[in-house]
């Protein structure tokens, strides 16, 4: 009996190895950097990337504390009160933006998740903080939003909605692509019509139709980011340009136009045919190929308004 129960406590311990070991791999594989500190934010463990990304050895800031190294590079009061702030709640950290100096690799900008943790060997709380590189990503919505400004206003936008114009879409979407595509991200552009304008031009007159219109512009500026590009092309037709990490994340943008609409507090909420173009980092599509093939996918959804949207990429 005894020799079983040793056998079953040895499966266990290899079964456990065994996730252990495979957890592991999945950490050090991951690109972000990543890193666990005890309650009083000394070091337990990072992974590869934190240490190429800063030139750290693990052996060496093993049980440092984090506000130490580089200089005292990581030393800034909000990364201490969101990590204690953490460990008193018991809860996950939104999004904290970080600005820092690193010798010798100038000032970067992080974006940082944490989240607290139980150790496999402890019953005391553990931080996994998670840290994003944005440097190269403010600088580039930084030169998009000088070129903007080196722009005149009225020759960017449609002065009834507020949104970009033709000209200004097709200007700022050639620049947002290219940024997009330096950074390794893909680049979603949407054609939309806005359904049923004509209708109410021909029953309620064209001050009403621009009071929806303005509604659609509204829906649209809740749906999409501040950084998207987002304009009227000309009569009832929309069109945006947004950069997402992978192809899959249209669904998510979809079902959050879906929201808006609804949400809209008129009886008749305005409703969008949408067609969706991709362009992977690798693609040399331009802005107007893009536009163009959205455009079509667009005439295919209208014929298939009651069936979910597909996107082949």
């Amino acid at each position: 009996m005894k020799a079983v129960k040793h056998s079953a406590m040895n499966r266990s311990r290899l079964r456990f190895k065994r996730m252990r070991d495979y957890a592991e791999a999945i950490v050090q594989t991951v690109r972000d950097p990543l890193v666990v500190l005890d309650a009083k934010l000394r070091i337990k463990s990072v992974n590869q990337a934190f240490c190429s990304t800063f030139e750290l050895q693990a052996t060496k800031i093993h049980n440092r504390f984090i506000y130490t190294l580089s200089s005292g590079a990581w030393k800034f009061n909000n990364l201490r009160l969101l990590l204690n702030e953490l460990l008193a709640q018991n809860s996950e950290t939104p999004h904290c933006e970080v600005n820092s100096y690193f010798s010798g690799k100038g000032h970067k900008t992080m974006l940082m998740n944490a989240r607290r943790i139980l150790g496999v060997n402890t019953s005391k709380p553990l931080i996994l903080l998670a840290i994003e590189d944005i440097t190269e990503r403010k600088q580039a919505q930084h030169a998009l939003e000088k070129l903007v400004k080196s722009f005149k206003q009225d020759s960017l936008t449609d002065p009834l909605t507020g949104l970009y114009n033709r000209r200004g879409f097709l200007t700022l979407g050639a620049q947002f692509l290219k940024i997009g595509h330096r950074l390794g991200k893909g680049i979603f552009v949407l054609f939309m019509d806005m359904d049923a304008l004509k209708k109410i031009n021909d029953q309620k007159g064209h001050a009403e139709g621009d009071q929806a219109l303005i509604k659609a512009s509204d829906i649209l500026k809740k749906t999409f980011r501040q950084s998207d590009i987002v304009a009227r092309m000309g009569g009832d037709e929309f069109a945006v340009v947004t950069i997402e990490q992978l192809p899959g994340s249209i669904h998510t943008l979809m079902s959050r136009l879906k929201r808006h609409s609804e949400l809209t507090n008129v009886n008749t909420p305005p409703s969008f045919s949408v067609g969706i173009a991709y362009s992977k980092p690798s693609d040399i599509s331009s802005i107007e190929d893009l536009l163009a093939k959205a455009d079509a996918d667009m005439y295919i959804q209208k014929q298939n308004k009651n069936k979910p949207h597909t996107l082949n990429i």
